[in-house]
Order: structure tokens, then sequence, then C-alpha cells
């Protein structure tokens, strides 16, 4: 009689567990991939990775435009995860390319970007130096993708006055 309540009460232990710890919550992640062969041999590889939180604390830091603090890596890449978090990052997009792109002979790429590395950052607004968050987020993500991003520096960066809306799903811009 007394395993009866025992079981009970992990159950409720364990349903209650769940639910605090964010399946109840339609957190989601979204992974694409395309990959298309060129004529001249090379293979095009565009890879588009979307979270979508809607977990209250990450969903009202978003819409504040504040930092929060990832609590789970289920959905998220924990290295990718303490970057976005140290450097205040609010959208990130990497691109590594080698070479131009012949629009005539291959057609539309899904986002263009020039010969190299490109990156473009959105920052959460914070009273850290900007310039020294910058280089020292270059550095981690060049650490990270195994790529000499450390030479992008000031010869070569640009902070536009006026600038394109973010491409993520935030909606308040």
């Amino acid at each position: 009689m007394a395993l009866i309540p025992y079981f009970s009460v992990l159950f409720l232990l364990f349903i209650f567990t769940d639910v605090i710890s964010g399946y109840v919550y339609n957190n989601e992640f979204k992974e694409e991939l395309l990959v298309k062969p060129l004529p001249s041999g090379h293979v095009y590889s565009h890879f588009e990775f979307t979270t979508t939180w809607a977990t209250p604390g990450i969903q009202e830091s978003v819409e504040q435009y504040t930092d929060f603090e990832f609590e789970h890596y289920d959905l998220f890449p924990r290295a990718l995860g303490e970057i976005v978090e140290r450097y205040h990052v609010r959208e990130l997009h990497l691109s590594l390319t080698q070479g131009f792109w012949r629009h005539r002979k291959w057609g539309y790429p899904v986002i263009d970007a020039p010969p190299g590395a490109q990156l473009w950052v959105w920052f959460n607004p914070s009273d850290e130096d900007l310039d020294q968050t910058w280089r020292d987020l270059v550095n981690a993500l060049s650490g990270l993708v195994c790529a000499s991003l450390n030479f992008i520096d000031s010869t070569n960066t640009v902070s536009p006055e006026l600038s394109y809306r973010p491409l993520g799903l935030a909606e308040k811009w």
C-alpha cells in the first residue's frame, strides 16, 4: 500500500520537472541545408539555423533588447550560446566564401555574399565598449569556426549609421 503514494509522488515530480524545464513552451529549432553542385565543380552549401524561443524569460529579453542567460542547451549549441550571451549578440550572420559568385552561370544564391568572410552582428544595448566587444566576439568566433576571422579589424569593419533591418524573427526593431 505504501508503494502507490510513492509512485504517485515520483510521477508528479516527473511531470513538474518537465513543465519547469521548458517542454511546456513551444521552443523551436529549425535547420535548413541547401547543397547545390555547380557546373564548375564547386559546391554551393547554404546552412540556416533558426531558434524560436517561447520561454517567457527569453521572449521578454528579445522584445526588450536585454541580454538573457541560457539555462539549457537542448535547442542551441552551448559553444555558440556562451558567445551570444557573453558578447550581447542579438542576431549574427556569418558567411565564408571562396571566389566570386558567377550569377550568369549559376543563378542567384539564397543570400548574396562577397568573397572571403563576412560577419554581420546586431548587439543588444550594453555599457561595454562596442569596439572591444566586436574584437572579442570576432576572436571567439574565429576559434569556434576555425577560420581566420581575427583578421577582421578596424581597417575592414563598417559600422553603418543606417542599415537594413535584421533578418531574424524578432518583430520589434
